[in-house]
């Protein structure tokens, strides 16, 4: 049987901060190869199409009125507001 490896504290601390700092590194990175693969696509004769999203947000405006006394107004707005 394997035995199962606990970490410590400060271990899991360190994991958890240097997680926080990597993210926004590759949020940013995957971004730029995002658009660097749409100019290389469009280059090679592909249209490109970007959706409006307005639509699709008003659509769910009922679900975050209904969800959020459950799950709090903070969470509903953190959703509203995050940057593709």
């Amino acid at each position: 049987m394997a035995s199962i490896m606990r970490t410590s504290e400060e271990d899991q601390q360190a994991i958890l901060e240097a997680a926080e700092y990597a993210l926004p590194i590759q949020r940013q990175a995957s971004q730029d190869q995002e658009a660097e693969m749409k100019k290389k696509l469009v280059e090679e004769g592909m249209e490109l199409t970007e959706p409006d999203l307005e639509p699709f947000r008003k659509a769910v405006e009922p679900v975050y009125e209904k969800w959020a006394p459950e799950i709090g107004q903070e969470l509903v707005d953190k959703v509203k507001n995050f940057q593709y």
